[in-house]
């Protein structure tokens, strides 16, 4: 039985998404076909594509991200999700408001990575609104966590 893993942020239209894509790569890399990896923010609109920013951030990693289309969290989501991490402690609130009983499976991504960043900040900002070379600061702080959660699950 396939690993399912959720990504959430806040509009689904950057971090979950690079966080999704990245993870993607690097369980195909390492030959993982047991893990499904998905994506979801807690005030998306769904079907709004990627910001542009994090379209040119994901292509100096050669991933394609201007496909995806942005999905609003659902408790069946959460439910069905093996491991739920979440860009900030907003959205871990948001996650175990939804499903309570989901508590030992929701983390912040940085918190699960076990980055040795958390100290200074347990969160990975959100770029939107922001320039290029801040999204692309957000897509490096994503892959390094993202890494470490390789080895983890």
């Amino acid at each position: 039985m396939n690993k399912k893993i959720l990504f959430v942020c806040a509009g689904n239209t950057c971090r979950s998404v690079i966080a999704e894509e990245l993870l993607k790569r690097m369980l195909a890399r390492a030959g993982r076909k047991d893990v499904e990896v998905f994506s979801a923010g807690v005030t998306a609109l769904p079907g709004a594509k990627t910001s542009e920013e994090a379209v040119e951030a994901m292509a100096k990693e050669s991933i394609g991200v201007s496909d995806h289309s942005a999905v609003t969290l659902r408790e069946e989501r959460i439910e069905e999700a093996d491991l739920v991490l979440t860009m900030d402690s907003l959205q871990k609130e948001k996650v175990l408001e939804m499903v309570p009983q989901a508590k030992g499976k929701v983390f912040l991504l940085k918190e699960f990575a076990g980055d040795g960043e958390i100290e200074n900040s347990p969160t990975i900002p959100d770029p939107i609104g922001k320039s290029l070379e801040d999204y692309e600061a957000c897509a490096r702080q994503i892959k390094e966590a993202v890494k470490k959660v390789v080895g983890k699950i």
